[in-house]
């Protein structure tokens, strides 16, 4: 296992053990997203606006945390089945399963990361490549550039 898929690995590990219930959201697909695109940035600027962004990096600000914006809906098509159903599922199932079953989201989720990265949005541009600009997949809304 590459230690990219590790560190993705520890983290939504770690985090199943932080997290009682998890929300729509998963703060560990958030995580996993940071150790892929803010740990490795030197850009100060970009790791802010990650910060700022948080979950909306790929869900709508102020909606229900199962409405995603237009790179969560392609990370979602990725992913096989519901990620939060699966994630809960393997939190009640015996350790080894449930492992086995995080141990799939993390391949599942890593291999979108690098899918949607060479997908087109809906301006034309690749994610990947707006990420290496040091930008946001989705720009954050108006109100919340202005502080």
């Amino acid at each position: 296992m590459n230690s990219r898929k590790v560190a993705i690995l520890i983290t939504l590990f770690g985090t199943s053990l932080l997290v009682a219930k998890p929300a729509m959201a998963l703060p560990a697909f958030a995580k996993a997203f940071k150790a892929v695109y803010f740990a490795p940035s030197e850009n100060d600027e970009f790791k802010k606006a990650i910060r700022k962004a948080n979950c909306n990096i790929c869900h709508v600000k102020g909606e229900k945390k199962d409405v995603n914006n237009e790179y969560g809906e392609k990370i979602a098509e990725l992913i096989e089945g519901d990620a939060k159903h699966r994630w809960d599922d393997a939190k009640k199932i015996g350790e080894e399963e449930g492992k086995a079953e995080l141990e799939k989201l993390v391949a599942e989720l890593d291999e979108a990361l690098t899918k949607v990265a060479e997908m087109k949005n809906s301006d034309g541009k690749k994610y990947g490549e707006i990420l290496a600009a040091g930008e946001l997949p989705v720009p954050l809304p108006v109100e919340d550039k202005q502080e």
